[in-house]
């Protein structure tokens, strides 16, 4: 039976992995003939045919939606007094409204992860039980879907790549002093992104002597050269409950080396589950074990290619969009 959809999310932009997520749903059920608004608190970009974008301002009196799905605590409490269902899709590893995030976890009829560690994190946090309502999806984005069969073959010297926002939690500097110990001579750290730690970066970079082998490439509007002439994929970050980086890395061939979670809680991830550790890349979880994994794969091109072909094949195997909406389907 058709719904009518309305989606929550803040800032839509440009390029950032939760933007693609939202759209990306959108459009979901969209083609399964649902009708569906996005509500967000500003757009900055063209959204594909059939989506529209309000605020909450343009709602009509009375307006009502047989579901409410979504992130954004400012938008979704007006969105859930108007809809029959309410499915809570946090994007961060735990909000900055606390407050806010209770009542969502504690009024959605499903709260949708893409891992079980995050609705583990959520009900520790909380004290709240979310298991009997909780949706473990995966997520990854309808532009990796129709991509062709990568060539593992990658250009010398190695490329390591980093993609996002330069952040405190994305942990870049634990990367450029991990590059800084390998032995090998054969590679180049690129780093595409930009963000308020690029500076701050830049003087480590040079204070590690490594200015001539790593490249601050800025925002790029089309990473898709990068990933496909990168040697290795390489991620440290502290506070993420998933990477799409990683996905987009598993679509294009190359092979991921993510840091692991901690006992204490203080390093939160997906890598984990992204990654198979020693099958499609490594997680580690020092920076002299990151040095000693990049200079094996680096020395052993037979081994990275296998990672490769594994990561990509475990991508189209399990992690679809037609799995995620199988999931989700299910739920509703």
């Amino acid at each position: 039976m058709a719904m009518n959809v309305a989606l929550a999310h803040g800032l839509i932009g440009s390029w950032d992995g939760s933007s693609r997520y939202i759209v990306d749903v959108a459009l979901l059920f969209s083609e399964h003939g649902h009708t569906v608004t996005v509500f967000c608190e500003e757009c900055t970009r063209t959204l594909p045919t059939g989506l529209s974008v309000r605020r909450l301002h343009a709602m009509e009196p009375g307006e009502r939606f047989d579901l409410a799905y979504g992130s954004d605590l400012t938008v979704l409490p007006t969105l859930v007094e108007q809809s029959a269902r309410f499915f809570y899709a946090p994007l961060d590893v735990l909000a900055t409204a606390p407050d806010l995030e209770r009542w969502a976890l504690q009024r959605c009829d499903r709260v949708l992860r893409f891992t079980q560690p995050a609705i583990e994190v959520l009900e520790r946090t909380y004290e709240l039980p979310l298991q009997h309502k909780s949706l473990i999806a995966v997520y990854v984005s309808q532009e990796y879907e129709a991509l062709p069969p990568p060539s593992f073959d990658r250009p010398r010297p190695a490329q390591l790549l980093w993609v996002g926002r330069l952040i405190p939690s994305k942990n870049v500097g634990f990367l450029m002093r991990s590059v800084a110990l390998l032995k090998s001579t054969d590679w180049q750290l690129i780093i595409a992104g930009d963000g308020p730690e690029r500076q701050l970066l830049e003087r480590q970079c040079e204070q590690l002597g490594l200015t001539e082998r790593v490249e601050f490439c800025g925002h790029e509007a089309d990473l898709s050269p990068r990933f496909e002439t990168a040697s290795l994929f390489l991620t440290a970050s502290r506070q993420e409950h998933y990477s799409l980086t990683v996905m987009e890395a598993c679509s294009r061939g190359v092979p991921c080396l993510g840091l692991g979670r901690d006992d204490e809680g203080a390093i939160f991830n997906a890598c984990n589950e992204q990654i198979l550790d020693g099958r499609t890349g490594y997680i580690i979880h020092t920076e002299q074990e990151l040095a000693q994994r990049v200079d094996e794969l680096l020395r052993d091109e037979p081994r990275r290619h296998a990672m490769a072909q594994r990561g990509w094949e475990r991508k189209q195997d399990e992690f679809t969009n037609e799995r995620f909406w199988q999931a989700l389907q299910g739920a509703l």
